[in-house]
């Protein structure tokens, strides 16, 4: 298949000895003659033990190859409580590898492609012993805006778990896309390759909604219309095709915080949306492991 790099989760290069070109550095420095020399964006980040744990590491979480399911527990079986109650979790709204590390067995979460697309945090981790690929969205620079480089690294990451029959958990807080011009030139392929990378895989999908998501962002995202197979939306959490503070304003012509609330409880509210059957289940934040592992728990006989 054509662009077949861009699915695997991790690339390790040496830092003392390790690097990637096109062209050799002397090649490059005889013909641009100025001794510049421009590192991959991987070069010399990992020290060789690090490398090995972090091979170590996936090989233990992935399984053997796409004819297998993930082994239910690794090298040992945690004793982490699936019920274990995540106090505080609702603070962390906008880190999303915080959010991923405190519902994992063991606070444990293997980080893939960590430097590029951080608008988007993926990996792998485990609950109550499964393995589950995870996709959360991430604030940069105090802004939770998506990019077409995450998409496509949450694309990329969709597509690993479904040729290794892996699920799949979505954790979603965002204002919508970035508004750049190098943005809107890539956005719509990239978007485009993270719906049909969700819509084709065959494993169960499971989707958190943390914060506010509005606009067409929502349906990109492991939306119930998407196929989910469960979504859950924490209690204060809002979403929808338009923030209700915009909307208000467009159907009153002025700012009315009455008008906000009532919008919001009519419409944008978890409540609302559960009402509605866009959300399986309302959960207070720090209940939000225990919820995960007894849906995921539905799955583990199946492929």
């Amino acid at each position: 298949r054509k662009n077949v790099g861009d699915i695997y989760p991790n690339i390790y290069i040496e830092k003392e000895k390790g690097n990637i070109f096109v062209n050799p550095q002397n090649l490059v420095e005889n013909v641009v003659g100025d001794g510049s020399y421009i590192s991959a964006v991987d070069d010399g980040k990992y020290s060789w033990e690090e490398i090995v744990k972090n091979i170590r590491d996936l090989i233990d979480i992935l399984p053997p190859s796409a004819d297998y399911t993930p082994l239910r527990y690794g090298i040992e079986k945690s004793e982490d409580d699936p019920n274990r109650i995540c106090m505080g979790i609702e603070n962390l709204t906008g880190d999303g590898a915080a959010i991923v590390r405190e519902i994992a067995d063991d606070h444990h979460f293997i980080e893939t492609q960590p430097n590029m697309g951080k608008d988007m945090v993926t990996g792998f981790i485990r609950i109550n012993g499964s393995t589950i690929g995870v996709v959360a969205s991430n604030a940069v620079n105090g802004e939770k805006r998506l990019t077409s480089v995450g998409c496509s690294k949450a694309a990329a990451l969709c597509e690993i778990a479904g040729k290794f029959n892996i699920p799949i958990l979505t954790i979603i807080d965002t204002e919508g896309y970035q508004t750049t011009v190098e943005n809107e030139k890539y956005l719509a392929g990239t978007a485009r390759r993270l719906v049909m990378a969700l819509a084709n895989a065959t494993v169960p999908r499971i989707n958190l909604i943390t914060g506010n998501v509005f606009g067409s962002a929502y349906s990109l995202l492991n939306s119930k219309g998407l196929g989910a197979d469960y979504v859950f939306m924490w209690e204060n959490a809002d979403a929808g095709v338009i923030n209700p503070r915009q909307a208000t304003e467009m159907i009153y012509g002025a700012y009315s915080e009455e008008k906000v609330k009532e919008y919001r409880e009519t419409y944008s509210s978890a409540l609302a949306l559960a009402r509605r059957g866009y959300v399986d289940k309302v959960i207070p934040p720090e209940d939000t492991r225990k919820y995960l592992a007894g849906a995921f728990e539905t799955f583990v006989n199946s492929r």
